[in-house]
């Protein structure tokens, strides 16, 4: 065991305990000011074969998409995990099936911060005994060029197999008009073209300001479909939802747009449903966090309706014989709920569901596992 894994496990035993003990504030202010330099930390540690992160995997590939794509297993990290790429090492050695990095933006931006002492920080919180977390770090990010070559320079050190990076990509926080965050995004996309297997369309980060409305959307998307279409390779298209509302209607008028996919869900708002899957033992910080910054809820507490939405979709894609995946996200933690993920699969007789990705669970997991088994565990059968 390396020595950032032993601090990990570490911290993860010692969180409850914090949580329970020092006021909500200081608890807060303790995983904002952490959280960047443990990333950093991940990243630096994966140069090293020795570092305790697991070799690549002999799993038979999943091939995806029109232009079947391979991936060496169904679960990769979700948006929000590497911002920009520096992860990438660490996830493939950890053995993820692929990758996803942003979400990206055209310039670089800070995103939504908050003094603590003499740094500024973007807030975030676990939840440690509800094995949630909740966050509005608002889109840091070092911008679209400097993740672009972030990405080159790993693929060409260590020439992956069968692991996909997707680019996740959305308007500029910053930008005032639909016109601005639109010239954003292409952008984004024309420079992500390059090194991206897929790109993943941001459409619902609860912690910026941008038009959700249907037909704004339907605008971004034909856009980014226009641009891939016009290269001399085909790249899929995911587009990335908090909630499908009507959900038949929402699929296919997404796959009517030439979408590949969606990823389903992201971070949930809705405080007050939100409320009765938080522990009693976390309230306290939760109140706090939601009070002062808002932001978007992960982890298990959103796990029933990130399934729901995933089995809806997974369904309507199967009866109109849709030529579209769906990617589970969503409260995924545990070979338990990679099996039930997988399941709907079953329900249907066919692989719509056929990627999942994960982010709270994986932070909890690395946190609790062998490094070399986070990966191993969830992905058998």
């Amino acid at each position: 065991m390396n020595l950032i894994e032993c601090v990990g496990h570490i911290e993860t035993k010692l969180r409850s305990t914090a949580a329970a003990l020092l006021p909500a504030r200081a608890f807060v202010a303790l995983y904002s000011l952490t959280r960047t330099p443990y990333l950093r930390a991940l990243g630096r540690c994966a140069q090293y074969r020795d570092s305790g992160v697991a070799d690549e995997g002999d799993n038979p590939p999943i091939h995806l998409f029109k232009n079947k794509l391979a991936f060496r297993n169904d679960l990769g990290n979700a948006a929000g995990f590497d911002k920009d790429g520096s992860l990438l090492e660490f996830n493939y050695r950890l053995g993820a099936g692929f990758a996803v990095v942003g979400t990206v933006l055209s310039e670089p931006h800070t995103g939504n911060q908050t003094r603590v002492g003499f740094w500024k920080v973007n807030p975030w919180t676990p939840l440690p005994r509800s094995e949630s977390a909740i966050n509005s770090l608002g889109l840091p990010s070092k911008g679209i060029d400097s993740t672009v070559k972030t990405i080159r320079r790993f693929k060409e050190r260590v020439n992956p197999k069968d692991f996909p990076i997707g680019v996740s990509i959305m308007g500029h926080p910053n930008h005032s008009s639909e016109e601005e965050k639109l010239a954003g995004i292409e952008t984004c996309v024309r420079k992500a073209l390059g090194v991206a297997d897929f790109i993943e369309i941001n459409e619902s980060c609860p912690n910026t300001a941008h038009d959700a409305g249907q037909d704004a959307m339907a605008t971004r998307i034909r856009r980014v479909i226009e641009l891939r279409d016009n290269e001399n390779h085909y790249v899929p298209v995911l587009v990335k939802l908090a909630d499908l509302g009507d959900v038949d209607y929402t699929v296919r008028f997404l796959a009517s747009l030439g979408v590949d996919g969606v990823v389903i869900v992201n971070t949930q708002k809705n405080y007050t449903e939100l409320a009765s899957a938080i522990s009693q033992s976390d309230r306290r910080i939760f109140d706090y966090y939601t009070k002062n910054f808002q932001g978007g809820v992960s982890g298990k507490a959103i796990r029933d309706f990130s399934f729901s939405q995933a089995r809806s979709a997974a369904h309507v894609v199967s009866a109109q014989k849709l030529d579209f995946v769906v990617v589970h996200v969503g409260g995924i933690s545990s070979p338990e709920d990679m099996r039930e993920s997988r399941a709907i699969n079953d329900e249907l007789e066919s692989e719509v569901v056929a990627l999942r990705e994960w982010y709270t669970g994986l932070m909890d997991a690395m946190g609790t596992k062998s490094w070399k088994s986070v990966y191993s565990d969830m992905i058998q059968p």
